[in-house]
């Protein structure tokens, strides 16, 4: 009641009144975090998050070595360089800079924040030392002093500010991002935080500088403090992108046929692409033919098609973690591109997918390429473990018996069993003779288990004349009953994934071997 009747004789002044450093909400300072893209921009706001060291490690390959990040200062940097001031970062004329900050409610009732925006000055002029004596004038006169508001009024032609809207329950803190979004080349200099509180009282506060200041012996102490300086530069192409339906949850061996979708959303292309994937196991790119297949059709062995194979230097390429698009592919301004992706559940467990792309402007620009870092959080649940036992055939060399010992360990799904197949051509797999009602099972319930029988014989050896019925041949049906579709395993992505595995546990053994 107190709060609403001041409020109410706020308002009937009729005089606009602007309070330094409001507490009400608070701005928690020591969270700011400024977010601004240069060469590295950023697939969605949770990718920021990411620890840097994850996507240095994987674009290692993947960028120019003459582009490392200068992290000592006997390192030189280009004179062409757009980081040669070293008090600043660096940002693109026509994208947002975001600021990320915290801000509670102390009282027990709600409050109604409104027009949260970010103060702001940007300078036209991009002289080294005017820069300098600028960035060092501002901040003293706002750690010493009380500036008013109406000395940093926003600047239209300059820059933009998203201003925000939010109610704030009794005790609630909110986490806000503000954003600015420069039009032209300069200096940015990001001054404070300005709010309205229940349409009646602006608040605003400045990013506040810790000054050094000389201890008894006479020398300057730590000086911390938010580095809001940003060079503005010329505007870039700028590639968005997402993989559209990659599953948060999937069962152990699914297989699924995806799409990268990028756009450019600028007026110039940008060409030379090339991503970096980081869980080859997981998912590997497809070749471009493979946007049209119909999944899981594509896989049956009866369907004919120009894509049952791959390139030789595609080839090479799934089978590593580093991908390059074909070099006649751009992406034009103002367009979408889209690329096929395999995706294969390769073990249970909670995996982060880490993907960047890089690629380099058509155009000459100040920054000559860029990287797209991209970030997926899967779930992959238990579904059925398989294991062989393996036994030499008394009645016929290079003949053996194999007993598959089938799991379901999901708690309510039941799974149908298609195929056995047999991968490569030195082996064939056939039925047990007479025995046919061990061989065969439609479905496996969950929590349950099964045993199947079945022979294998070595051809590298001998022959196999396969026999009228089928029964000896690399793929045999397992639920007679159901679906005669035999898919084909000699055929990418199956092969690709099957080598990724042999590759994941020969990695393995040498690990245990050490």
């Amino acid at each position: 009641m107190f709060l609403n009747d001041f409020f109410h004789f706020v308002q009937s002044t009729g005089e606009k009144f602007d309070v330094y450093k409001l507490q009400l909400p608070v701005f928690n300072m020591s969270s700011l975090r400024v977010v601004n893209e240069d060469h590295r921009t950023y697939a969605s706001n949770a990718d920021v998050d990411v620890n840097e060291s994850i996507w240095q490690e994987l674009e290692e390959e993947l960028i120019p070595s003459s582009s490392v990040v200068r992290t000592n200062w006997l390192d030189t940097q280009p004179k062409s360089s757009p980081f040669r001031n070293n008090k600043a970062c660096v940002c693109v004329a026509g994208e947002a800079v975001k600021l990320n900050v915290e801000l509670k409610n102390p009282l027990q009732i709600s409050v109604n924040v409104s027009g949260i925006s970010l103060i702001c000055q940007l300078s036209t002029n991009l002289n080294a030392s005017e820069t300098g004596a600028l960035t060092t004038a501002a901040e003293e006169d706002i750690a010493s002093t009380k500036p008013s508001i109406s000395t940093f009024e926003s600047d239209g032609n300059n820059f933009t500010v998203s201003k925000l809207d939010i109610v704030l329950g009794g005790g609630e803190t909110k986490r806000i991002q503000l954003e600015v979004t420069p039009k032209v080349i300069g200096i940015l200099k990001l001054v404070g935080i300005r709010w309205t509180l229940s349409d009646s009282v602006v608040g605003y506060q400045y990013f506040e500088v810790a000054t050094q200041k000389k201890n008894k012996k006479g020398k300057r102490g730590a000086r911390r403090s938010l580095n809001t300086n940003l060079i503005v530069i010329k505007g870039l192409p700028k590639l968005t992108g997402y993989i559209e339906c990659l599953p948060t949850k999937a069962f152990t061996g699914d297989l699924q046929l995806l799409t990268l979708n990028l756009r450019n959303q600028s007026e110039h292309a940008v060409k030379n692409i090339k991503m970096k994937i980081s869980h080859p196991r997981f998912v590997i790119p497809g070749d471009s033919s493979d946007l049209d297949l119909e999944f899981p059709q594509c896989l049956r062995k009866h369907v004919q098609s120009d894509s049952n194979t791959v390139s030789e230097g595609t080839k090479e390429n799934v089978k590593g973690s580093l991908f390059a698009f074909p070099q006649g592919i751009k992406i034009q301004g103002g367009t979408t591109f889209s690329w096929p992706l395999w995706f294969h559940a390769a073990t249970p467990g909670n995996f982060s997918l880490y993907l960047s792309l890089y690629y380099e402007m058509e155009s000459t620009t100040d920054i000559p390429y860029r990287t797209l870092r991209m970030h997926y959080n899967v779930e992959v649940l238990p579904s059925l473990d398989v294991s062989f036992a393996i036994s030499m055939c008394s009645s016929r060399l290079q003949e053996y018996i194999v007993r598959m010992d089938v799991i379901n360990k999901t708690p309510s799904d039941s799974f149908a069993l298609n195929q056995l197949s047999c991968v490569g051509t030195k082996w064939a797999v056939s039925t047990l003779p007479s025995r046919d009602s061990i061989s065969f099972v439609e479905t496996i319930p969950a929590n349950q288990a099964v045993s199947c029988f079945f022979k294998i014989k070595d051809l590298s050896t001998s022959s196999c004349i396969e026999a009228a019925d089928g029964s000896c041949g690399s793929d045999i049906v397992l639920s007679p009953g159901g679906s005669t579709d035999v898919f084909d395993v000699s055929r990418t992505p199956i092969t690709d994934f099957h080598y990724q595995e042999r590759h994941q546990q020969g990695k393995l053994a040498k690990v245990s071997a050490a």
